[in-house]
């Protein structure tokens, strides 16, 4: 199946794919030939693309898929390659993402939630590139 995955800088990946494993926003969907369309709604996590013996793995930030006639369009605002992540940059960016949460208490309840949904983003990613590393 080809699969294309665009972000708000362009496309990022257009490759074919034996099996594709995306974090869907109710839970994990692998996806293979054949498969029947649907639209879903992605959460943040890994993305990954199996092609015979390569897997190439992705962490995407949300977004949504579409599979038809064996065409998978995705659509997020990132999509990284795992192996690129800095782990400390992101173990920085948890830490700060924290202090912002934990310091929104008097604020706002949607700048609170966006706090929160900041801090989870980062700990799914900083999750993704340790166990890459391993």
């Amino acid at each position: 199946m080809h699969i294309e995955i665009v972000t708000p800088k362009g496309a990022v990946l257009k490759t074919e794919a034996d099996e594709i494993t995306v974090p869907g926003v109710l839970g994990e969907l692998g996806l293979f030939p054949g498969h029947i369309p649907i639209i879903t709604a992605l959460d943040v996590g890994e993305f990954t693309v199996k092609k015979g013996h390569t897997v190439n793995r992705y962490v995407v930030d949300g977004g949504f898929l579409e599979i038809a006639h064996d065409r998978v369009n995705v659509i997020t605002e990132t999509a990284v390659p795992v192996d690129t992540l800095d782990v400390d940059d992101l173990r920085n960016k948890r830490a700060v993402a924290d202090e912002e949460m934990r310091s929104s208490i008097n604020a706002a309840p949607a700048e609170a939630e966006a706090k929160v949904k900041a801090l989870r983003r980062y700990e799914i990613m900083v999750g993704i590139a340790e166990r890459s590393r391993q």
